[in-house]
């Protein structure tokens, strides 16, 4: 199963997209450094080149953050800004060779976001990105469809006049990151843009407030305009999707502030061709039970990724050998120190509604010890299935299990006041070499 958008060719300037949680180039913030607030209209966190050290925001499995400030003398490839995510933690850093380089951003956690009656986004909604990079110019990549929403996450290079931007943009039924600049794609000069995007359900439709409808909902601010009013901070929450101009020291900035309870997109400008643009996306999900990524072919990563859970003291990883049931990557669960050992995924659903959790499985050397099924929220199993080769394989005292074909697998629970379910696929075992492969996992209703 593949929901993953691929990448577009690059044929331009320098575009690039972090990838969540695999660098760790920034130092760790002194332990008595304010952590502020993870309040979704409060707590606002900065940081400025001359701090010396990551601004660390809040923990990713929590939530998501997204800038609301860019500013400063952006000359060339020594100028950068980003929020990323570094062992569980999101941070907002950079790197400047010139002066006045800053960025703030704000977090909004998953339970922020509701969805009538009474189930919501947390547990099902994750963050991911991509990297790429290219040498001329202009250039895009595709992200996520849109099922998603998606938003810039750092900027890089040189920012000199209108012929330079970043932006997150509508493209042919996906997102695209956009980056182009004025000096032809030369390599001190590029123009980088990063993204991230928030993925919430194979049956999701975004909502978005306010904003032009013909582009999805974006607001537009440029120097010399007043600023824009958009969402109320009770409805949405907004984040900046693009930036263009002349950033040339602390008198250039694009901003995201509150004021009277709504989001204002604005800036600051003593050059040419400033400007922004921002997204809101609706705290009012109406999005039904949907297990993320169950073909696990959206992630980049070697293990899967949020929300996904391991238990036990299992191994996992996500494998790119051509052994997917369908796809390219599956999932597979290893045998670590013996006892419990599977994958689940915490998903918010409807109450009093049937839903069926399905999907396929190739064990190895497991025999009848293997269960595939469905929990309610205080850990109690509604129902499950086993599953497990009942071949033997080998001689002597070195019979075991076979590996299995692969095994379709379903159960199906009643949620009755359950408003989370956690559908799982593990095994009990105490050979060391003992495994499943889990592919095409789906829940519906």
């Amino acid at each position: 199963m593949c929901n993953r958008i691929g990448f577009a060719s690059l044929a331009s300037a320098t575009v690039l997209a972090s990838l969540a949680g695999c660098v760790d180039d920034g130092t760790a913030p002194p332990d008595d450094q304010e952590i502020g607030s993870v309040a979704r209209t409060i707590g606002e966190f900065t940081w400025d080149q001359y701090q010396g050290y990551p601004t660390r925001l809040i923990q990713a499995t929590d939530g998501f953050c997204y800038l609301t400030r860019i500013g400063g003398f952006y000359a060339g490839i020594g100028e950068q800004i980003e929020l990323k995510v570094v062992d569980g933690w999101w941070y907002l850093d950079g790197t400047s060779q010139q002066s006045a380089v800053s960025a703030s951003a704000r977090c909004a956690r998953w339970t922020d976001f509701s969805a009538p009656p009474s189930h919501s986004v947390s547990d099902m909604a994750s963050s991911l990105a991509w990297s790429r990079e290219g040498s001329y110019h202009p250039s895009h990549v595709a992200l996520w469809d849109f099922r998603s929403f998606c938003y810039l996450t750092g900027l890089d290079g040189k920012m000199n006049g209108q012929g330079e931007s970043a932006a997150v943009v509508p493209g042919y039924g996906a997102w695209d990151l956009y980056a182009q600049n004025g000096t032809g794609g030369l390599l001190n000069y590029s123009t980088e843009g990063r993204a991230r995007c928030v993925w919430l359900g194979q049956q999701a439709e975004v909502a978005y407030v306010g904003g032009n409808p013909q582009s999805l909902g974006e607001f537009a601010w440029s120097q010399g305009q007043q600023p824009v009013t958009m969402a109320t901070t009770a409805t949405a929450d907004c984040f900046l999707t693009g930036v263009q101009g002349k950033f040339a020291g602390s008198g250039e900035s694009v901003t995201i502030t509150i004021q009277n309870g709504a989001w204002v997109l604005g800036g600051t400008s003593q050059q040419s061709g400033v400007g922004a643009r921002a997204r809101c996306v609706a705290l009012n999900q109406n999005i039904p039970g949907q297990l993320f990524d169950g073909g696990f072919e959206n992630d980049p990563s070697p293990q899967p990724q949020t929300p996904w859970v391991k238990e036990g003291s299992s191994l996992w990883a996500l494998e790119f050998a051509g052994v997917a049931h369908t796809g390219i990557q599956n999932a597979r669960v290893f045998e670590a120190f013996g006892g419990w050992n599977a994958l689940s995924q915490r998903v918010t659903v409807t109450p009093n509604t049937w839903y069926t959790f399905s999907g396929w499985v190739k064990s190895y050397q497991l025999a009848g010890w293997g269960f595939f099924g469905v929990r309610a929220s205080d850990g109690s199993v509604l129902d499950q299935v086993t599953y497990g080769a009942d071949r033997i394989c080998g001689f002597g005292n070195r019979q075991v299990a076979c590996e299995s074909d692969w095994t379709p697998l379903a159960v199906t629970v009643f949620s009755g006041s359950n408003t989370v379910l956690a559908p799982f696929v593990g095994f009990w075992s105490s050979q060391l070499a003992a495994s499943v492969r889990i592919d095409d996992l789906t829940l519906t209703h």
